[in-house]
This record gives structure tokens, sequence and C-alpha cells, in this order.
């Protein structure tokens, strides 16, 4: 089924509108909660769906023509949700703060301009004074031509470099998306809410369910309450967010507990929505991996691995970052060899004729794979003309996809309500394994460059689109339509969203104390740590490897206890999402739903498992509603953090 031309161009024109107001709403005014793209569910395209699919109602009863199709919802969904992530907080709002960072802050006391500033590229970023005054302060002499004339080569550089990253991560979803549907029958889950909300007639059901109602009010209550204990402290406040319980542990060896991140338990609504409906098993190993983890941080304190007198390295147990990183790795070389097949045949096809079923994909798998490579030699190229020798951008790059396609692989199979790799980033890795002795100012300079889209990961871009196109597939949509009008989206929001960010922060300050510090805190990391490398050469880290090495191993064991023994309880990829710091918010949600999942199950069977259901979908979208009601609101009237947890 074709999607018509209106709406899509009308989905098109919303791109651009949606991406303003999420920027400004997530670096000026403050989340009101979550930013939207710090969450798996983007509760915006939710809520637009909502909308649409309510007043859809009301068209088939007064003008059935008008009526929109289910496909051409699922095409609105995955315009501004990819759109949206590419604009989100971990990409594109952390651009041009990291770009000007290293000239505005350089001191003589940090001694930047003269240990690193030769080694960026002119074409990097703008370096006048008065550009960067205006830029971070909101105030200046400089006129809009001049802003102009000093953006516009590193907007086009830097926006073209996202194009080819976000047109690779389509190639991937192409290439990867009937193995993964299909031939391994993962459940995509964080998309089973968008499909319900455009199913035909369902909105008719889920008003019609008391259960779907109350868990739907609920979220909606209380959060309004909140907000309004933001704006008036007298009224009563429920506690849905984050509480430090570790605060409580104040004596050793339990005040590890108390360490940051301290030991948090949060009540999220849509954390326990989303959590409710993650397999048993993989949510039983993601929280025991979690715990199991804190647990170790007492022992080693008990230990007295952390004083000043314990031995040499064990201050890093249990060695988070390289576990990590071997468990994320070890995911992936276990997703590669359980679609090795499929993956034969489609490089296979991209040098013989008729090799792959792949007539119904977002593309044909010979293009996907020249697309991969062309969008691989373009990187490299764009590297090497920056100063980066060519083996750092190969692994780097490497390293990124690898990540990217393990985090894709994450979200459709266990569903999370995040994903937050703050312990995990291609450069930690690189410089685990070679140091930084042997790699050149330049290289080390443009991997701190790089930081900027390889912080964190919480809107991970390759997932939205993956999930789209399962949700097109779904609904009987075209493919490769549904594909062009996301490539269509993500151009026009990755330069709407460098449009955004340039004028509100030269309008208000990137620096000022109207925009979230985070922001400047980012490029903080960066330029730190480069001084830091540059200063201080070291050689490959020789524990590190050890551990990282082990994690992998471990991680690998674990898969091959689940392939040989059905029942075997813990799972790779809870290992892998335990190190994941979303966990810090969620490891309490994951408990709880496990048990009570576990309870109704058992207990209850599928019969009581398919009547709880409409309450946890309830929490989910109810939470979704209120989120996009307050922001609304709060942009209109310019509330800044009004907080609804």
């Amino acid at each position: 089924m074709r999607s018509r031309l209106g709406f899509a161009l009308l989905s098109l024109v919303l791109v651009p509108l949606h991406t303003f107001w999420l920027i400004k709403l997530e670096t000026e005014l403050g989340c009101f909660g979550f930013n939207s793209t710090d969450v798996s569910l983007f509760y915006s395209p939710v809520s637009a769906l909502f909308l649409l699919a309510s007043a859809n109602l009301v068209l088939k009863r007064v003008k059935p023509s008008w009526a929109f199709k289910r496909a051409e919802f699922v095409l609105l969904y995955a315009m501004l949700s990819v759109s949206a992530a590419f604009c989100g907080s971990d990409l594109l709002q952390n651009l041009t703060p990291v770009l000007v960072h290293p000239f505005w802050f350089a001191t003589p006391e940090n001694g930047w301009a003269n240990t690193f500033h030769h080694l960026i590229p002119s074409w990097f970023a703008p370096r006048d004074p008065h550009v960067l005054r205006r830029y971070y302060t909101g105030s200046g002499t400089v006129d809009t031509a001049e802003l102009i004339r000093a953006w516009l080569v590193p907007c086009l550089v830097w926006g073209s470099f996202l194009i080819v990253i976000s047109f690779m991560m389509l190639c991937m979803s192409a290439i990867l998306r009937k193995q993964w549907a299909d031939g391994e029958k993962l459940s995509f889950p964080i998309i089973q809410l968008p499909l319900e909300i455009t199913r035909s007639g369902s909105l008719d059901r889920l008003f019609r369910s008391k259960v779907l109602l109350i868990g739907c009010l609920l979220p909606i209550v209380i959060e309004s309450i909140n907000v309004t204990n933001s704006l008036a402290p007298s009224v009563p406040r429920i506690q849905l967010g984050l509480y430090n319980i570790g605060a409580y542990f104040t004596q050793p060896p339990w005040n590890a507990l108390s360490w940051w991140p301290p030991l948090f338990i949060s009540f999220f609504p849509f954390g326990i929505g989303l959590t409710f409906f993650l397999p048993l098993d993989l949510s039983f190993s993601s929280w025991f991996f979690y715990l199991a983890r804190r647990f170790a941080e007492v022992g080693a304190n008990a230990l007295g691995w952390y004083g000043a007198s314990a031995p040499t390295g064990l201050s890093r147990f249990p060695f988070i970052r390289e576990q990590a990183s071997g468990g994320w790795i070890a995911l992936f070389i276990l997703t590669v060899w359980a679609g090795r097949h499929h993956l034969y045949t489609a490089v296979k096809s991209a040098f013989a004729k008729g090799m792959a079923p792949d007539e119904s994909e977002a593309m044909r798998y010979r293009w996907a794979v020249w697309g991969l490579i062309a969008g691989m030699v373009y990187l490299l190229v764009f590297s090497m003309a920056a100063g980066m020798a060519g083996w750092v951008a190969l692994l780097f790059f490497t390293l990124y996809f690898v990540l990217t396609v393990t985090m894709t692989r994450i979200r459709v199979q266990l569903g999370p309500p995040a994903l937050e790799l703050f312990f995990v980033n291609p450069e930690h890795l690189l410089v685990t394994f070679t140091g930084t002795r042997i790699m050149s100012g330049g290289s080390l300079t443009v991997l701190s460059y790089y930081f900027w889209f390889n912080r964190c990961y919480r809107c991970q871009p390759m997932a939205h689109q993956l999930e789209s196109l399962q949700m097109a597939k779904t609904v009987g949509a075209h493919l490769p339509s549904v594909a062009f009008w996301m490539v269509l989206a993500t151009v026009v929001g990755i330069a709407s969203g460098i449009v955004a960010t340039l004028l509100l922060y030269n309008n208000v300050g990137q620096a000022s104390a109207k925009i979230m510090t985070y922001r400047t805190g980012v490029g903080w990391e960066a330029f730190n740590r480069l001084s830091d490398w540059l200063q201080n050469p070291r050689g490959p880290d020789a524990l590190g490897i050890t551990v990282c090495i082990a994690a992998a191993l471990f991680g690998l064991l674990l898969g091959s206890l689940r392939n040989q023994f059905v029942a075997f309880p813990l799972h790779p990829i809870g290992y892998a999402f335990s190190t994941c710091y979303a966990m810090e918010y969620f490891w309490f949600l994951f408990l709880i739903t496990w048990l009570v999942k576990l309870l109704v199950v058992r207990y209850g069977g599928m019969r009581l498992y398919r009547q709880a259901m409409p309450f946890f979908m309830g929490l989910v979208l109810g939470d979704c509603i209120a989120a996009f009601f307050w922001a609304m609101v709060g942009w209109a009237f310019g509330w800044h953090g009004c907080a609804r947890y």
C-alpha cells in the first residue's frame, strides 16, 4: 500500500516544526522529566499518532473518504521519530557545543591554544572571537551576514557527514530487517504501542477498556500534580523519579552504594509499562548482572581495594568500562553468527545478480552493501583530510558501527526503556588497546571531535530506522517508498536541527543560565581528555585489555550455554545491558516488573497476562500524553524545568 503524496508532504513539513520545538524544549526550557530523545520511545511522535488516530475516528464517521490510512500513520511516525533521533540530545544537540568549545574556553592555564589548536582543521569550526562571543553569550556586534559566513562551511561539512552516517545506518537496517524479523522472529517490543494506536478500530477498544483507562489516567493525574507542585510548592508531590537510596548506606563497606552513581530506585510509568513486556529471561539477566556488579563493589570496598594503599589497578574494580566493552563486542559476535547465512547472501548479492530475495525490502541488498562501502570510504577520506591516520579512522568507524548494530539488536529484542552507553565508545576501546603514544596529535584531536556523536548514544537513530521499516512491513506499506521519505525527513531534520541550535544559542547564549549546563559539559569532557592524552602519552592498557577479552569470552560462554540449554536463565544481552548507564535509573523497574510478570504468568496463565496487558500499555500511553501535554504548555508559557516525576 503506497502512502498518499499529500500526507507524506504534510509529514515532511512537520519535521522542521517538530525539530525546532524539540531542540528548544530539550536545551532551553528543560524537559519536564526525561528528554523525549533520551528514552527508547519518543513521546512526541506517539502523542502525534494518538491525536491523529483520535481525529480519524471522527473523520470515519463524518467524512470517510478523508480518513487516513494506517500506512500513512506509520509514515508520519517514522519521519518524526527518525528525524528527531538525529536531532536528539546525544547527536546534533552536542555538535556545535563541541565544535567551538576549545576556542572559547582556551586559557593560559589550560594551555589548549599551544597544545592542540594548530591540529584543528580550519573548516571544522569558526574561531572569530566576535562570532564565538555571540554564540556563547547571545550578545555582540556581529551581524547576521557575518554569522552565516562564519558557520556556513562547518554546517555543510558536519551536516553532510551526519547524512552519510544516516544513510549507512539505513543500508544496514535494510539488510538486517528480514533476518531479525522473519528469520529470528524478534519481537520489536518498542513499536507495539504505536502499532496498536494505528490499528483499525483500536482506539474504540482502547477507550472502552477500563483497565487501560486506569493505567492511562494514573500517570496523567500524578504527573499533573507534580508539575503543579513545581509551580506551587504547597501542592504535595508524589515522587516518581530517581530516589537515591544509596545515601542511606553510610558505613563501610556498604557505603560503596552511595558513591557515584549511587543506588537509585524509580517509578517512571513508561518504564514500568515497557519493562512489563520484556521477556522474563532477558529482564532477569539484566537486573541480576546489575546487582551482581553493585554487590561486587561492596565486596571490593570490604577488601580495601578502593583505598590509597590498594594494589595497582584494583581501584578500577569491577572494571565497568572494560566489562561493558567486552560484553557488547561479544553480543555483536553472537548477532553476526546467528545471521551469518543471511549476511553471506546479502554480501554476495553485491557481486552477483539474482542472489537475494530482496525485492520487498527497503533497498536491494546490492545497493545497501555498496552504499556501506561508499559511505565508509567517505568517512575515511573525511577523517584523513582532517588529520587522522587511516588505520585509526578505519578502526574507529568499524567499532562505531559494531556498537550501532549491537544497540539496535538490543532495542528490537529486549526493548528496554532507554539505552545509555556511557561506559562504552570507540575512542575508549582504541586507547585501551593501542594507547595514545602510537597515535599522532592529529588523530587524537579528530578522535576528540568525534565525541559529539559518541557520547551515550541515547537517541540511537538506526534503531528507529529499523523499527520504522518493521512497522511499515507490518501494515503492508511499500518499504522503498517509506525508506525514501525517511531519507528526506532525515536530511530536512538535520538541516533544520543545525539551524535551530544556532538560532537558539546565538539569541540566548549557549553558556548562559538559560541553557542546560550539560551542553557545555560535553565539550569539557572531550577536550580535557584530549589535553591529557597529548600531555601524558601512554601505551596499551594491559589490565584493561585482559578484562575486556575476559568479559567478551564470558559473554560468548553465556551465548553458548543458552544454545545448549534452553532453560539456562542468564542471557548475554542481559550481561551487556547491565553495564548500560540506563540501568542505574531502571534496574528497580526491571526487578519489580519481572516479579509481577512471573507471578501473573505462573499463577494466572496467559489469560491473566492478556488481561493485565492493557493496564501496562496504558501506563506508557498516559506517560507519553502527559509528557507531550505539559511540554506544549511549558513551551507556550515559557516555563522552565517543571518536573513531571
